[in-house]
C-alpha cells in the first residue's frame, strides 16, 4: 500500500498513476507524484490540458497556506499536462501512460523514476517506448547516481515547511520556514535509507 501524494488517500498495491511534475516550489522541482484515482480524475482532463498552455509552473509563496497548496496543485497539474502535450499526448493518452508507469513503480521504483525523467526531458513530439527504457536499465547502461532522486526527502521538507507556517504563522518568516524545510529534508533522507 502507498499514499497519494496529493490527498494522502491510501492506494492499494498495484494501483494509482505516476506522473512527473517539473513545477517548482521554493526552487525545488516537485518531481514524481503517485496519485489515487480521484486525484488522477482531476488531473487528466481536457480542461487542464487546455489551460496548461499559458500558465506558469512557479508557485507564488506569498499567498496564505490554502492558497499555496492550491497554487502548487495547479502548477503541478499544468506542468504534467505541458510535458505530455510536448510529446503529443492528450489527457486520455497521458492518463493511460501514467497508469502503466504506476504498474512499473510498484515492481521497480527506480525504473519508473528513470522512465518519468526520460519523458520529462524528451524533445517535443518524441514519444518514448517503455521497452527501450526498461531494457536500457536492465542491461546496466544507466549511470550510477550520486544523489537521491526520491520524492521522500522533498515530501518531508514540504510537510515541515507547511507545519512551520501553520504553527508559527508568517511571524516565523523565511528563516523559520527554511530551517523547518531543511530539517524535513534531513528526516526524509534518513527515512529513504
Amino acid at each position: 500500500m502507498a499514499i497519494c501524494d496529493r490527498c494522502q488517500t491510501e492506494i492499494p498495491n498495484g494501483e494509482g498513476y505516476c506522473a512527473f511534475s517539473a513545477a517548482k516550489v521554493m526552487n525545488i522541482v516537485v518531481g514524481t507524484l503517485l496519485l489515487c484515482e480521484n486525484c488522477a480524475n482531476g488531473l487528466f482532463t481536457d480542461e487542464v490540458w487546455k489551460k496548461a498552455a499559458q500558465t506558469t509552473t512557479e508557485v507564488d509563496m506569498s499567498a496564505d497556506i490554502s492558497g499555496i497548496l492550491q497554487a502548487q496543485r495547479q502548477a503541478s497539474n499544468f506542468s504534467i499536462a505541458m510535458l505530455a502535450k510536448r510529446r503529443g499526448l492528450n489527457a486520455a493518452q497521458a492518463r493511460q501512460e501514467a497508469r502503466e508507469i504506476a504498474k512499473l513503480w510498484w515492481t521497480d521504483k527506480q525504473a519508473a523514476e528513470q522512465q518519468l525523467l526520460a519523458q520529462a526531458t524528451a524533445k517535443p513530439g518524441g514519444q518514448l517506448s517503455a521497452e527501450k527504457k526498461t531494457s536500457d536499465l536492465d542491461s546496466g547502461k544507466q549511470k550510477e547516481q550520486t544523489s537521491s532522486n526520491s520524492w521522500i526527502p522533498y515530501a518531508c521538507a514540504g510537510v515541515c515547511l507547511v507545519l512551520s507556517w501553520v504553527i508559527l504563522g508568517t511571524s516565523g518568516g523565511f528563516v523559520g520556514g527554511a530551517i523547518a524545510a531543511g530539517i524535513g529534508y534531513g528526516i526524509g533522507m534518513l527515512i529513504e535509507k
